[in-house]
């Protein structure tokens, strides 16, 4: 990437995975894996735009911690504080699908693209300020979910997938 913070240009990958097995002291036997992976592309007059791919997955006896939650999903609901406490609030269903009984489970993945827009670039206090605009589709699920469709919904809303998105402000700062 041509910046760390701000990026317009490049591309971040991240592979990160957790073992945790009875030989090595657990409690739990369980593998969970999360791929990322972002790439800007420069528009013309600095603008970029940046799509990203998230793919996670759980296998084995997780406790509830390690399992993908909705507000590691979507936009519209806060994230996890430290890592652990959830908020109790229910992410919106705009697709009317079963990801609305989804809460804890073993397969996440998010499509999204967003676009960037360089309001202030200045060698001062305020290094950069960019205006953003963020759309993207996730998916929140067990294993069994996606082969056998959970009970209750029937045609396509048995996907468990729903829109998110976000627009806001990002500053760097000196």
């Amino acid at each position: 990437r041509n910046d760390p913070a701000l990026p317009s240009r490049g591309v971040y990958a991240r592979f990160q995975s957790e073992v945790a097995h009875r030989l090595i002291g657990s409690d739990y036997d369980f593998l969970r894996a999360q791929l990322v992976f972002r790439a800007w592309q420069p528009l013309p007059r600095q603008h970029s735009l940046r799509f990203g791919l998230f793919f996670g997955a759980v296998v084995g006896n997780a406790p509830f911690p390690y399992l993908f939650q909705i507000s590691d999903l979507t936009d519209l609901i806060p994230a996890r504080v430290q890592g652990i406490q959830l908020d109790r609030r229910e992410a919106p269903n705009f697709f009317g699908t079963s990801v609305s009984v989804m809460r804890a489970q073993e397969f996440a993945s998010r499509i999204d693209l967003q676009y960037e827009l360089p309001l202030v670039r200045s060698p001062r206090r305020v290094r950069a300020l960019n205006g953003y605009v963020n759309v993207g589709v996730y998916v929140l699920s067990d294993f069994d979910d996606l082969a056998v469709a959970v009970p209750g919904f029937v045609g396509a809303s048995r996907i468990p997938i729903d829109l998110t998105f976000d627009i806001g402000l990002r500053m760097d700062t000196r």
